[in-house]
């Protein structure tokens, strides 16, 4: 069955990721297994994949503003501007890589719904969330800023609810983070 996202690309049945990548449908069926015991964790992983991203965002602005009102230090803010730089750029990559690969989502693959809302039309890999998340702290490690392992324990925590929530795939998390560590490398070169 195809699956058409607009006019610009048709889903593939089966991409050459999932033709390789046998971990993850085994990662998927355990999380699904354990749905039902484990009621709590899900509910944090939920919360966690709804709002992850807004939080590591508010977490920076929030660091930046304190950091300028206590110490008066301005550097923050290209640090903080730069890292969310980084995240736009990748993006913009990720959603052209993504079209391109097409792969479908665990939770169409299986016919579920997701318990997280998203459109089933969305390709999964590689993830932009996960991309995002890195691209962000990644961009702080680059820089020392004492939020990046901070912000990393957040990126790893919304990588982790991407697959508990039926989104993605382990290897789109792989594949998204190291996206966004190499953009954030890249960026932090440039600028």
């Amino acid at each position: 069955m195809m699956r058409s996202m607009g006019k610009f690309h048709v889903y593939k049945q089966k991409t050459w990721v999932d033709s390789w990548i046998k971990i993850d449908h085994f990662i998927v069926d355990w999380v699904i297994g354990i749905h039902a015991q484990q009621r709590a964790l899900f509910l944090w992983m939920r919360l966690l994949a709804r709002t992850g991203a807004w939080f590591m965002v508010s977490v920076m602005i929030l660091f930046m503003v304190w950091r300028i009102l206590v110490f008066s230090d301005l550097s923050v803010i290209p640090e903080v501007f730069g890292a969310m730089f980084s995240a736009v750029c990748t993006k913009f990559l990720i959603d052209a890589l993504a079209v391109r690969v097409g792969r479908v989502r665990p939770f169409v693959k299986r016919g579920m719904i997701p318990f997280v809302k998203k459109d089933e039309q969305d390709p999964s890999f590689p993830s932009n969330h996960a991309g995002g998340a890195f691209a962000l702290a990644g961009y702080l490690a680059f820089h020392l800023s004492p939020l990046a392992p901070f912000l990393y324990v957040i990126a790893v925590g919304l990588a982790t609810s991407r697959v508990f929530t039926l989104l993605h795939y382990p290897s789109d998390l792989l594949a998204g983070a190291s996206v966004g560590t190499l953009v954030a490398l890249g960026v932090s070169l440039m600028l």
